[in-house]
């Protein structure tokens, strides 16, 4: 969470006469040691596609255009002043573009995105799902926030809200999560935001899938349970009975405490 306090420090990068685009952002940059200066915009991720603009300044340097793992092999595009050049660089690499660069001279790149799943480390039963580097998650109630924003209370900054059982949350079933992302289709007049087509769901909602940062005030899915139709009987057997005597737990805890502060009171 703490990365994006970071992002304007890499958003250019440079080693001696190579200047790194790493990120996509709409950002201008003043290269003072190289009376250079470079606009880049765009509207991304709502775009799929950058400008860099050269608005100041000539010089002679190696312009190295990140290729993001998230874009499919053989499908990033980029093009200098109208002209396409040869790539043959792959994901999570650069593009090396090495001219005499110029006040005007622009370019483009072109990032196409596609949804993907991703599992979590050490537990391959749950996922996350990604357009491209951005993920999706689903709101899922507004009930019980209590607790939603921070203070500064002893473990002011945990929600303590209702928790809710983990057996009812949405479950998806697909024998071959590989295919899982090509379920999603677009909302229509809603960038970015996706529902399900015809996956089959345990304890099933309503369910739209929009950017985590977008959303706010509200509950909300990122983590997937994913099982294939085989698996999700037993492990719902499991999981109810666990969960079961978790809240018991939880019950009895909070209950003890009440009990203990009412005693000191006294």
């Amino acid at each position: 969470m703490e990365n994006h306090g970071k992002y304007n420090e890499l958003i250019y990068t440079h080693s001696g006469d190579s200047l790194f685009i790493n990120l996509f952002v709409a950002f201008a940059l003043n290269w003072k040691e190289k009376g250079l200066q470079i606009k880049q915009e765009t509207a991304f991720p709502y775009e799929e596609k950058t400008k860099l603009i050269i608005t100041k300044g000539t010089s002679l340097l190696s312009l190295l255009v990140r290729y993001p793992g998230w874009v499919a092999d053989g499908v990033l595009r980029i093009s200098v002043n109208d002209k396409p050049i040869a790539i043959t660089s792959h994901p999570s690499s650069y593009i090396v573009i090495k001219r005499q660069w110029e006040k005007g001279d622009v370019v483009e790149v072109t990032l196409p995105m596609h949804n993907k799943v991703e599992h979590l480390p050490n537990v391959p039963s749950y996922i996350a799902i990604l357009h491209g580097p951005i993920l999706l998650n689903a709101r899922t109630g507004t009930e019980d926030l209590k607790g939603l924003m921070a203070d500064d209370s002893r473990w002011g900054h945990i929600a303590s809200g209702e928790k809710l059982p983990l057996d009812k949350a949405p479950i998806l079933i697909e024998d071959n999560l590989a295919t899982l992302a090509n379920d999603l289709v677009p909302v229509p007049d809603q960038p970015l935001h996706y529902r399900f087509k015809s996956v089959k769901m345990v304890n099933p909602a309503d369910i739209t899938l929009q950017p985590f940062y977008t959303l706010h005030n509200a509950r909300y899915m990122i983590y997937w349970m994913a099982l294939s139709n085989d698996q999700y009987t037993s492990y719902l057997d499991s999981i109810a009975k666990e969960e079961k005597e978790k809240i018991a737990l939880e019950k009895c805890t909070l209950d003890c405490k009440s009990s203990a502060k009412s005693g000191l009171k006294e």
